[in-house]
């Protein structure tokens, strides 16, 4: 009878963390937005809003030669629950 039981159990949470896990997966959300670059490494920017609210972007590749720190750009990112947000695109306001 408890071999039964923990069978049971494993079933459930393997099933629980496969829900969990698929729910985290498709929660991606894409944002549009304008900000000002305050610092630029090599895979990360970390921009500033018009509410002055700082976030840090994962970039897949390095982008610190090619962006200039106090300029205006307009970026499109990913994020998901748990993860920094991942950089999409990045263009310059003129």
């Amino acid at each position: 009878m408890t071999n039964k039981n923990n069978k049971t159990i494993k079933s459930i949470i393997i099933s629980l963390i496969m829900i969990l896990f698929t729910c985290w997966y498709l929660f991606e959300s894409t944002s549009l937005d304008r900000i000002t670059i305050v610092e630029a490494g090599n895979y990360k920017i970390v921009v500033q809003d018009r509410d002055k609210n700082r976030t840090t972007i994962e970039t897949y590749i390095g982008i610190s030669k090619i962006i200039k720190t106090d300029e205006v750009y307009d970026i499109k990112y990913k994020k998901r629950i748990l993860q920094r947000p991942r950089l999409i695109t990045i263009t310059p306001v003129n």
